[in-house]
Protein backbone atom coordinates (compact mmCIF):
# COMPACT_ATOMS: atom_id res chain seq x y z
CA UNK A 1 0.00 0.00 0.00
CA UNK A 2 2.66 2.50 0.76
CA UNK A 3 4.23 1.93 -2.77
CA UNK A 4 1.15 2.51 -4.50
CA UNK A 5 0.67 6.04 -2.25
CA UNK A 6 4.11 6.95 -3.18
CA UNK A 7 2.83 6.50 -6.90
CA UNK A 8 -0.02 8.27 -6.03
CA UNK A 9 1.81 11.21 -4.31
CA UNK A 10 4.51 11.30 -7.01
CA UNK A 11 2.14 11.57 -10.34
CA UNK A 12 0.69 14.24 -8.62
CA UNK A 13 3.45 16.55 -7.79
CA UNK A 14 4.63 15.59 -11.47
CA UNK A 15 1.97 16.97 -12.91
CA UNK A 16 1.98 19.94 -10.73
CA UNK A 17 5.47 20.87 -11.76
CA UNK A 18 4.14 20.36 -15.43
CA UNK A 19 1.13 22.60 -14.70
CA UNK A 20 3.73 25.14 -13.29
CA UNK A 21 6.02 25.25 -16.01
CA UNK A 22 3.50 25.28 -18.99
CA UNK A 23 1.69 28.11 -17.08
CA UNK A 24 5.06 30.35 -16.76
CA UNK A 25 5.99 30.32 -19.98
CA UNK A 26 2.31 30.06 -21.64
CA UNK A 27 3.33 26.58 -23.97
CA UNK A 28 2.49 22.78 -23.68
CA UNK A 29 4.49 20.79 -21.64
CA UNK A 30 4.65 16.94 -22.10
CA UNK A 31 6.60 14.92 -19.67
CA UNK A 32 7.77 11.22 -19.74
CA UNK A 33 9.62 9.07 -17.68
CA UNK A 34 10.85 5.40 -17.88
CA UNK A 35 12.68 3.12 -15.09
CA UNK A 36 13.50 -0.22 -14.54
CA UNK A 37 10.72 -2.83 -14.17
CA UNK A 38 9.07 -0.79 -17.17
CA UNK A 39 7.71 2.23 -14.43
CA UNK A 40 6.65 4.49 -16.13
CA UNK A 41 5.22 8.30 -15.24
CA UNK A 42 3.60 10.68 -17.89
CA UNK A 43 1.95 14.25 -17.47
CA UNK A 44 0.94 17.30 -19.78
CA UNK A 45 -0.14 20.57 -18.67
CA UNK A 46 -0.96 23.74 -20.43
CA UNK A 47 -3.08 24.75 -24.50
CA UNK A 48 -1.01 22.73 -27.66
CA UNK A 49 -3.50 25.06 -29.37
CA UNK A 50 -3.93 28.64 -28.65
CA UNK A 51 -5.82 29.96 -31.51
CA UNK A 52 -10.11 30.41 -31.10
CA UNK A 53 -10.66 27.20 -30.19
CA UNK A 54 -7.96 26.28 -27.28
CA UNK A 55 -7.19 22.75 -26.65
CA UNK A 56 -5.70 21.33 -23.52
CA UNK A 57 -2.56 19.41 -23.97
CA UNK A 58 -2.73 15.65 -23.31
CA UNK A 59 0.13 13.10 -22.73
CA UNK A 60 -0.79 11.00 -25.85
CA UNK A 61 0.09 14.64 -28.01
CA UNK A 62 3.38 14.26 -30.72
CA UNK A 63 5.72 16.96 -30.71
CA UNK A 64 8.62 17.21 -33.06
CA UNK A 65 12.08 16.27 -31.34
CA UNK A 66 14.26 18.25 -33.53
CA UNK A 67 18.10 17.09 -32.84
CA UNK A 68 16.53 14.20 -30.62
CA UNK A 69 16.96 12.21 -34.00
CA UNK A 70 20.54 12.78 -33.45
CA UNK A 71 20.68 9.98 -31.09
CA UNK A 72 18.67 7.19 -33.08
CA UNK A 73 21.46 8.42 -36.36
CA UNK A 74 24.10 7.71 -33.67
CA UNK A 75 23.09 4.85 -32.28
CA UNK A 76 22.60 2.69 -35.91
CA UNK A 77 26.28 3.94 -36.92
CA UNK A 78 26.90 2.53 -32.69
CA UNK A 79 25.38 -0.74 -33.21
CA UNK A 80 27.64 -1.25 -36.61
CA UNK A 81 30.50 -0.16 -34.95
CA UNK A 82 29.75 -2.98 -31.93
CA UNK A 83 29.26 -5.88 -34.53
CA UNK A 84 32.67 -4.56 -36.42
CA UNK A 85 30.73 -3.73 -39.70
CA UNK A 86 31.84 -0.19 -39.92
CA UNK A 87 34.98 1.78 -37.82
CA UNK A 88 35.03 4.87 -35.91
CA UNK A 89 37.72 5.97 -37.43
CA UNK A 90 36.86 4.95 -41.55
CA UNK A 91 36.77 8.08 -43.93
CA UNK A 92 33.25 9.08 -44.38
CA UNK A 93 33.57 9.71 -47.77
CA UNK A 94 33.96 6.55 -49.16
CA UNK A 95 30.10 5.92 -48.23
CA UNK A 96 29.05 9.33 -48.80
CA UNK A 97 30.61 9.60 -52.16
CA UNK A 98 28.26 6.32 -53.27
CA UNK A 99 25.06 7.86 -52.65
CA UNK A 100 25.88 11.10 -53.71
CA UNK A 101 27.09 9.13 -56.92
CA UNK A 102 23.36 7.35 -57.05
CA UNK A 103 21.70 10.48 -57.13
CA UNK A 104 23.69 12.36 -59.98
CA UNK A 105 24.31 14.81 -57.47
CA UNK A 106 27.00 16.72 -59.62
CA UNK A 107 29.66 16.50 -56.41
CA UNK A 108 31.64 14.12 -54.00
CA UNK A 109 32.23 15.62 -50.99
CA UNK A 110 35.34 16.26 -51.72
CA UNK A 111 33.99 18.92 -54.39
CA UNK A 112 30.83 19.61 -52.41
CA UNK A 113 33.63 20.74 -49.40
CA UNK A 114 36.09 22.53 -51.31
CA UNK A 115 36.70 26.53 -52.80
CA UNK A 116 36.19 25.87 -56.39
CA UNK A 117 33.23 28.74 -56.57
CA UNK A 118 35.46 31.23 -54.45
CA UNK A 119 36.80 33.94 -56.16
CA UNK A 120 39.19 34.26 -53.42
CA UNK A 121 39.86 30.98 -51.53
CA UNK A 122 40.08 31.14 -48.17
CA UNK A 123 43.76 31.30 -46.34
CA UNK A 124 43.41 27.69 -45.20
CA UNK A 125 41.80 24.80 -47.37
CA UNK A 126 41.30 21.33 -45.38
CA UNK A 127 41.21 18.06 -47.26
CA UNK A 128 37.31 16.46 -46.89
CA UNK A 129 38.58 13.18 -47.56
CA UNK A 130 40.08 13.16 -44.20
CA UNK A 131 36.76 13.57 -42.63
CA UNK A 132 36.09 10.48 -40.38
CA UNK A 133 32.87 8.75 -39.04
CA UNK A 134 34.23 9.47 -35.58
CA UNK A 135 34.62 13.42 -36.03
CA UNK A 136 31.31 13.74 -37.68
CA UNK A 137 29.44 11.81 -34.42
CA UNK A 138 31.89 14.23 -32.12
CA UNK A 139 30.78 17.17 -34.24
CA UNK A 140 34.40 18.18 -35.18
CA UNK A 141 34.54 17.29 -38.81
CA UNK A 142 34.92 21.08 -39.91
CA UNK A 143 31.68 21.00 -42.57
CA UNK A 144 29.55 24.05 -42.26
CA UNK A 145 26.17 24.40 -40.91
CA UNK A 146 22.83 25.01 -42.32
CA UNK A 147 20.76 25.72 -39.80
CA UNK A 148 20.76 29.48 -39.81
CA UNK A 149 18.49 32.57 -39.34
CA UNK A 150 19.10 32.63 -42.94
CA UNK A 151 18.33 29.29 -43.95
CA UNK A 152 15.42 29.70 -41.16
CA UNK A 153 13.96 32.83 -43.37
CA UNK A 154 14.19 30.21 -46.70
CA UNK A 155 12.41 27.65 -45.00
CA UNK A 156 9.91 29.88 -43.54
CA UNK A 157 9.31 31.97 -47.12
CA UNK A 158 8.88 28.62 -48.79
CA UNK A 159 7.13 26.63 -46.08
CA UNK A 160 5.34 23.56 -47.02
CA UNK A 161 9.00 22.80 -49.25
CA UNK A 162 10.48 19.97 -48.38
CA UNK A 163 14.41 20.62 -48.23
CA UNK A 164 16.26 17.30 -49.06
CA UNK A 165 19.63 16.25 -47.54
CA UNK A 166 20.48 17.37 -51.30
CA UNK A 167 19.34 20.43 -51.02
CA UNK A 168 20.77 21.35 -48.05
CA UNK A 169 23.87 20.06 -49.01
CA UNK A 170 23.57 22.61 -52.29
CA UNK A 171 22.95 25.23 -49.50
CA UNK A 172 26.33 24.50 -47.60
CA UNK A 173 28.72 24.29 -50.51
CA UNK A 174 31.65 25.93 -49.27
CA UNK A 175 34.93 24.65 -47.96
CA UNK A 176 35.82 22.54 -44.57
CA UNK A 177 36.08 25.68 -41.84
CA UNK A 178 38.60 23.80 -39.36
CA UNK A 179 41.10 20.88 -40.08
CA UNK A 180 38.70 17.65 -39.33
CA UNK A 181 39.63 16.39 -35.72
CA UNK A 182 40.34 19.96 -34.41
CA UNK A 183 41.43 21.99 -33.08
CA UNK A 184 37.64 23.90 -33.05
CA UNK A 185 37.99 27.60 -33.43
CA UNK A 186 36.15 29.34 -30.89
CA UNK A 187 32.71 31.70 -31.11
CA UNK A 188 31.18 30.14 -33.81
CA UNK A 189 29.20 27.83 -31.96
CA UNK A 190 26.23 26.88 -29.78
CA UNK A 191 28.37 25.64 -26.92
CA UNK A 192 32.26 26.64 -26.91
CA UNK A 193 33.50 23.14 -26.83
CA UNK A 194 32.61 21.74 -30.64
CA UNK A 195 31.03 23.32 -33.44
CA UNK A 196 27.61 22.31 -33.27
CA UNK A 197 26.56 21.34 -36.64
CA UNK A 198 23.51 19.20 -37.96
CA UNK A 199 25.41 18.89 -41.66
CA UNK A 200 27.67 16.27 -39.83
CA UNK A 201 24.12 13.82 -38.81
CA UNK A 202 23.08 14.66 -42.43
CA UNK A 203 26.23 13.20 -44.06
CA UNK A 204 25.77 10.09 -41.26
CA UNK A 205 22.57 9.49 -43.08
CA UNK A 206 23.82 9.07 -46.19
CA UNK A 207 26.65 6.91 -44.42
CA UNK A 208 23.58 4.64 -43.12
CA UNK A 209 21.81 4.23 -46.35
CA UNK A 210 24.98 3.00 -47.95
CA UNK A 211 25.21 0.31 -45.20
CA UNK A 212 22.09 -0.79 -45.68
CA UNK A 213 22.02 -0.76 -49.54
CA UNK A 214 18.92 1.71 -49.82
CA UNK A 215 18.33 2.88 -53.25
CA UNK A 216 18.26 6.75 -52.17
CA UNK A 217 18.92 8.61 -48.94
CA UNK A 218 15.04 8.81 -48.43
CA UNK A 219 14.40 4.81 -48.83
CA UNK A 220 16.68 4.59 -45.45
CA UNK A 221 14.71 2.83 -43.05
CA UNK A 222 15.01 5.57 -39.78
CA UNK A 223 12.90 2.90 -37.97
CA UNK A 224 15.25 0.27 -38.22
CA UNK A 225 17.55 0.77 -34.76
CA UNK A 226 13.90 1.40 -32.43
CA UNK A 227 13.16 -1.58 -30.63
CA UNK A 228 10.26 -3.53 -31.62
CA UNK A 229 7.81 -2.15 -29.35
CA UNK A 230 8.49 2.11 -30.63
CA UNK A 231 8.14 1.17 -34.51
CA UNK A 232 4.76 2.19 -34.14
CA UNK A 233 5.26 5.22 -32.26
CA UNK A 234 7.69 6.81 -33.90
CA UNK A 235 7.73 8.93 -36.84
CA UNK A 236 10.04 10.40 -38.78
CA UNK A 237 8.84 13.22 -41.02
CA UNK A 238 9.13 13.08 -44.68
CA UNK A 239 9.42 15.38 -47.53
CA UNK A 240 5.64 16.05 -47.74
CA UNK A 241 4.94 16.15 -44.15
CA UNK A 242 3.69 19.71 -42.93
CA UNK A 243 4.35 19.97 -39.48
CA UNK A 244 0.64 20.84 -38.42
CA UNK A 245 0.08 17.35 -39.74
CA UNK A 246 2.05 15.00 -38.07
CA UNK A 247 2.35 16.76 -34.42
CA UNK A 248 -1.92 17.29 -35.03
CA UNK A 249 -3.24 18.73 -32.66
CA UNK A 250 -0.05 20.62 -31.31
CA UNK A 251 0.77 23.86 -33.21
CA UNK A 252 4.32 24.68 -32.42
CA UNK A 253 4.91 28.28 -32.06
CA UNK A 254 8.60 30.22 -32.68
CA UNK A 255 8.56 33.42 -30.27
CA UNK A 256 12.75 32.82 -31.05
CA UNK A 257 13.59 33.77 -34.55
CA UNK A 258 13.46 36.75 -36.64
CA UNK A 259 9.17 36.14 -37.32
CA UNK A 260 9.37 37.92 -33.87
CA UNK A 261 12.07 40.68 -33.92
CA UNK A 262 9.73 43.09 -35.00
CA UNK A 263 7.11 42.97 -32.19
CA UNK A 264 4.68 40.03 -34.49
CA UNK A 265 2.90 37.52 -32.77
CA UNK A 266 4.68 33.98 -32.06
CA UNK A 267 4.64 32.25 -35.68
CA UNK A 268 2.34 28.73 -35.81
CA UNK A 269 4.38 26.54 -37.63
CA UNK A 270 2.02 24.29 -38.51
CA UNK A 271 2.27 25.32 -42.13
CA UNK A 272 6.34 24.55 -42.18
CA UNK A 273 7.68 21.33 -43.55
CA UNK A 274 8.90 19.14 -41.03
CA UNK A 275 11.97 17.03 -42.22
CA UNK A 276 13.89 19.75 -40.84
CA UNK A 277 17.40 18.29 -41.76
CA UNK A 278 16.27 14.32 -41.90
CA UNK A 279 18.56 12.41 -39.90
CA UNK A 280 19.70 15.51 -37.99
CA UNK A 281 16.33 16.61 -37.07
CA UNK A 282 13.04 14.78 -38.44
CA UNK A 283 11.74 12.72 -35.40
CA UNK A 284 8.05 12.58 -34.59
CA UNK A 285 6.54 11.10 -31.63
CA UNK A 286 5.14 11.47 -27.70
CA UNK A 287 7.06 12.11 -24.92
CA UNK A 288 6.46 8.67 -22.75
CA UNK A 289 8.01 7.14 -26.43
CA UNK A 290 10.76 9.43 -25.89
CA UNK A 291 10.97 8.34 -22.42
CA UNK A 292 11.10 4.81 -23.40
CA UNK A 293 13.66 5.71 -26.21
CA UNK A 294 16.15 7.23 -23.70
CA UNK A 295 16.08 3.94 -21.43
CA UNK A 296 16.43 1.33 -24.34
CA UNK A 297 19.22 3.27 -25.55
CA UNK A 298 20.93 3.95 -22.40
CA UNK A 299 19.75 1.50 -20.07
CA UNK A 300 20.58 -1.42 -18.14
CA UNK A 301 18.80 -4.25 -20.27
CA UNK A 302 21.11 -2.82 -23.55
CA UNK A 303 18.10 -3.25 -25.95
CA UNK A 304 19.65 -0.96 -28.48
CA UNK A 305 23.67 -1.08 -28.15
CA UNK A 306 25.95 -2.29 -26.02
CA UNK A 307 27.13 -0.70 -22.57
CA UNK A 308 30.49 -0.42 -23.86
CA UNK A 309 29.47 1.31 -26.53
CA UNK A 310 27.45 3.70 -25.08
CA UNK A 311 30.16 4.12 -22.69
CA UNK A 312 32.70 5.43 -25.59
CA UNK A 313 29.88 8.05 -26.37
CA UNK A 314 30.11 9.32 -23.33
CA UNK A 315 33.49 9.17 -22.42
CA UNK A 316 34.16 11.26 -25.80
CA UNK A 317 32.70 13.86 -24.29
CA UNK A 318 34.93 14.14 -20.94
CA UNK A 319 36.84 17.61 -22.81
CA UNK A 320 33.43 18.85 -23.92
CA UNK A 321 29.92 18.91 -23.45
CA UNK A 322 29.34 16.94 -26.70
CA UNK A 323 30.76 13.71 -26.82
CA UNK A 324 29.47 10.73 -29.88
CA UNK A 325 25.51 11.65 -30.26
CA UNK A 326 25.30 13.05 -27.25
CA UNK A 327 25.14 15.52 -24.69
CA UNK A 328 27.42 15.19 -21.50
CA UNK A 329 24.99 17.00 -18.64
CA UNK A 330 27.07 16.32 -16.08
CA UNK A 331 26.14 18.88 -12.92
CA UNK A 332 23.15 20.58 -15.18
CA UNK A 333 20.44 18.52 -12.80
CA UNK A 334 22.18 16.95 -10.14
CA UNK A 335 25.49 16.65 -7.72
CA UNK A 336 27.06 14.24 -6.03
CA UNK A 337 27.46 10.25 -6.52
CA UNK A 338 24.48 11.42 -8.89
CA UNK A 339 26.05 14.12 -11.09
CA UNK A 340 26.15 12.27 -14.39
CA UNK A 341 23.74 12.39 -17.05
CA UNK A 342 23.59 12.45 -20.54
CA UNK A 343 21.30 12.76 -23.76
CA UNK A 344 20.44 15.20 -26.02
CA UNK A 345 19.01 18.67 -26.12
CA UNK A 346 16.10 19.16 -29.14
CA UNK A 347 15.48 22.52 -30.56
CA UNK A 348 13.59 22.94 -33.93
CA UNK A 349 10.92 25.13 -35.47
CA UNK A 350 8.32 26.08 -32.92
CA UNK A 351 9.60 22.65 -30.65
CA UNK A 352 11.94 22.38 -27.79
CA UNK A 353 12.22 19.13 -26.05
CA UNK A 354 15.58 17.39 -23.89
CA UNK A 355 15.94 13.75 -23.19
CA UNK A 356 18.05 12.45 -20.29
CA UNK A 357 19.09 9.48 -18.69
CA UNK A 358 20.64 9.69 -14.89
CA UNK A 359 22.55 5.96 -14.87
CA UNK A 360 22.96 6.38 -11.20
CA UNK A 361 19.09 5.56 -10.64
CA UNK A 362 18.51 4.37 -14.02
CA UNK A 363 16.45 6.72 -14.62
CA UNK A 364 15.39 8.05 -18.82
CA UNK A 365 13.65 10.65 -18.87
CA UNK A 366 11.67 13.28 -21.63
CA UNK A 367 10.57 16.62 -21.91
CA UNK A 368 8.95 18.52 -25.39
CA UNK A 369 7.45 21.85 -25.28
CA UNK A 370 5.70 23.56 -28.07
CA UNK A 371 7.37 26.40 -27.73
CA UNK A 372 11.01 27.60 -29.29
CA UNK A 373 12.32 30.40 -27.04
CA UNK A 374 15.58 29.29 -25.79
CA UNK A 375 15.94 26.07 -23.99
CA UNK A 376 14.93 26.91 -20.23
CA UNK A 377 11.21 25.10 -20.71
CA UNK A 378 12.43 21.63 -21.07
CA UNK A 379 15.63 22.22 -18.53
CA UNK A 380 13.74 23.84 -16.11
CA UNK A 381 11.17 20.80 -16.07
CA UNK A 382 13.47 18.14 -15.91
CA UNK A 383 15.75 20.05 -12.64
CA UNK A 384 11.82 19.98 -11.14
CA UNK A 385 10.57 16.55 -11.99
CA UNK A 386 14.00 14.43 -11.69
CA UNK A 387 14.95 15.44 -8.27
CA UNK A 388 11.00 15.25 -7.46
CA UNK A 389 11.86 11.64 -8.94
CA UNK A 390 15.09 11.10 -6.60
CA UNK A 391 13.21 12.59 -3.34
CA UNK A 392 10.83 9.71 -4.01
CA UNK A 393 13.20 6.79 -4.71
CA UNK A 394 15.03 8.33 -1.21
CA UNK A 395 11.82 8.11 0.52
CA UNK A 396 12.27 11.97 1.51
CA UNK A 397 8.28 12.75 2.99
CA UNK A 398 9.21 16.34 2.37
CA UNK A 399 10.24 16.88 -1.15
CA UNK A 400 13.21 19.26 -1.85
CA UNK A 401 12.40 22.72 -3.31
CA UNK A 402 14.49 22.86 -6.52
CA UNK A 403 15.24 26.20 -8.79
CA UNK A 404 16.71 26.51 -12.44
CA UNK A 405 18.80 29.30 -13.26
CA UNK A 406 19.08 29.68 -17.31
CA UNK A 407 22.63 31.25 -18.22
CA UNK A 408 22.22 31.13 -21.81
CA UNK A 409 20.16 29.75 -24.85
CA UNK A 410 21.31 26.18 -23.92
CA UNK A 411 23.14 26.49 -20.29
CA UNK A 412 21.75 26.84 -17.20
CA UNK A 413 21.92 24.86 -13.55
CA UNK A 414 19.93 23.24 -10.96
CA UNK A 415 19.44 24.30 -7.41
CA UNK A 416 18.07 21.95 -4.84
CA UNK A 417 17.49 22.82 -0.68
CA UNK A 418 19.57 19.89 1.10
Amino acid sequence: MTALLSAASLQSDLQAIVDTVAKKYNCSVSLGIRMPNDVKYSAAGGLVSEGTYPVAAQTSDRYAWGSVTKTMTGAAIMKRVASGELSLDSVAHTFVDAMLKSAKYPYDMSGLFSADKWSIPPEHQYDPKKVTIRQLLHMVSGVPDYDTDAYRHLQYTHASTGFSPLDILDYVHAPLMFQPGGPVPSGGSHHSSTNYCSVNFILLGLVLAEKTGASSWDAYDQGEILPLPLRERVHFASLTDLCGNVTAPVHGYDRQSYATSEGKQPFDVSSINCLAGWTAGNVIMDAQAAADWTFALYGPDEEVIPASAVQQMVNASLNGSYGLALFNFDKRWTNGTRATSYGHLGDTYGFTSIIAYFPSDKVGMAVATNLEQGQTMPSETVCLAINRVLDDIDGRLVPRKCVYASSSYYGGACQCEE
